[in-house]
């Protein structure tokens, strides 16, 4: 053989040579196999570091920073990648690929069951991340129906910028709220307040998992601010990237706090109470966004206002026929409110409820189920009054004396529950009368009641 004659390129792999260039079938092949892989690991890490997955800038740096970390090391090291190597690819001279002149029917089986495996996990696992991620669901409309309860048994209270109707027992027992102390200035609106609707928790605060609870936010909207008219186009009907980001904004905290539960399943709805007596913006309407984790469900009903103002109702429930009696009373509580664009209607209500109440007559009732129901009532009026008007400390120092004399009254019964939501309420009162105003003759009366509440066995 000449000098000039070249021999053809050989590398002897069993049966088979490295003789030719890569088909590009077995290169698109080998190139989906790595993207599923890529999108797979993306996926994954969206999911585990609970990013929302809006298709925006960060989620697309995700992804390229992933196929970065996948690629390089690869190709620095072994030359090729998976999905090139699962399809019998090489790299032979000048980096070219190529692949083998024949490959047997078994490894083509194993080529293409790796990719179907590893698109039908990126599949199952963009479905579960993203696609039943709050933010990508369309939200359904609700009609929910307005209700006017029987005020024997429910109680009329001003809560924020909404008013309704609140049961005022559930199973037989009294309805006791308890006002958790969150660090913040009470000249702006209270961050929780909690309806304990069964006793079966000493927890007072706001995210514990025991009991069914109603529980009431403050206001709390997020920027920027938008019209209710925006919102409810976004969640009903458009899927736009500035609805994305609408979504995002107001739903991001909400989803944050719900991941607690570990929810299995989401739910995304747009309710309205329409109300033919009541003019267009007083009529709630706003986001049901529901987490269903298997043993709970935690509902949250967030009133969007006219003015743009969110206040969000949150009930935390088991699943079973005990929650879902508690969901159907919460329904009609949010049948039976209306939506106020400032405080003042609350504040009257409040103020005019509060000048009915003889603490004196209290003395004269002698079922003991019945006075505790009494009770019950002036606390959540009281607390009511304090979200309308949360730098009153008149209304801190009314509830704290009327919880001391509840305690007082149930010092030896046996249920510790309510005695505690009123224990509570005295400690939340006194360490709010101090953000007020610490050298008020009031903060020192309302200091004195919880330091003798103390002492009460």
């Amino acid at each position: 053989m000449s000098e000039t004659q070249t021999t053809p390129l050989i590398d002897v792999r069993g049966h088979s040579i490295l003789d030719r260039p890569a088909s590009l079938k077995s290169q698109i092949f080998a190139t989906l196999a790595d993207l599923g892989a890529i999108f797979f690991l993306s996926t994954v890490v969206v999911g585990v570091m609970e990013i929302t997955p809006s298709p925006c800038i960060k989620t697309l740096s995700i992804f390229l920073f992933i196929a970065v970390l996948y690629c390089i090391p690869q190709k620095l090291f072994l030359g090729i990648t998976l999905g090139q190597k699962f399809w019998h690819l090489e790299i032979i001279e000048k980096k070219r690929l190529r692949e083998r002149s024949s490959v047997s029917v078994t490894g083509l089986l194993t080529s293409g069951f790796f990719t179907l495996v590893t698109i039908g996990l990126t599949v199952y696992e963009f479905q579960k991340t993203v696609l039943t991620h709050p933010i990508w669901l369309k939200a359904s409309l609700w009609n929910l129906e307005a209700y006017t309860p029987p005020l024997e048994h429910w109680q009329i209270l001003p809560f924020f910028y909404s008013m309704g109707a609140f049961p005022k027992q559930f199973q037989g027992k009294p309805i006791f709220f308890s006002l958790p102390y969150e660090a913040a200035p009470p000249t702006h609106f209270l961050g929780h307040i909690v309806s304990h609707w069964t006793w079966d928790s000493t927890e007072t605060s706001y995210h514990t998992a025991a009991g069914i609870r109603w529980i009431m936010e403050g206001p709390k909207t997020p920027e920027p601010q938008k019209t209710q008219t925006q919102i409810k186009s976004c969640f009903t009907q458009s899927l736009t990237y500035t609805c994305f980001s609408i979504k995002e904004a107001v739903l991001s905290r909400h989803i944050r706090e719900i991941r607690n539960l570990s929810p299995q399943s989401w739910t995304l709805k747009w309710f309205q109470i329409v109300h033919s007596s009541l003019p267009p913006e007083n009529q709630v309407q706003g986001i049901y966004l529901s987490a269903n984790s298997g043993d709970w469900i935690e509902d949250r009903f967030i009133v969007i206002h006219p003015h743009g103002v969110h206040q969000t109702f949150i009930l935390h429930r088991p699943n079973n026929a005990l929650g879902e009696q508690a969901f159907n009373l919460a329904q009609k509580i949010i049948g039976s409110m209306r939506s106020f664009e400032n405080l003042e209607p609350g504040k009257a209500w409040a103020s005019q409820e509060l000048e009915k109440i003889q603490l004196d007559s209290l003395s004269n009732i002698q079922d003991p189920l019945f006075l505790e129901e009494k009770f019950a009532e002036i606390q959540s009026l009281l607390i009511s009054r304090i979200s309308v008007d949360p730098a009153s400390l008149d209304t801190y120092y009314h509830l704290a004396g009327t919880s001391l004399l509840f305690l007082k009254a149930f010092s030896t019964r046996n249920e510790p529950y309510p005695k505690i939501y009123s224990l509570k309420n005295i400690e939340s009162s006194a360490k709010y009368s101090k953000d007020i105003s610490q050298h008020d003759s009031k903060t020192n009366l309302i200091e004195d009641i919880w330091q003798d509440a103390q002492r009460i066995p």
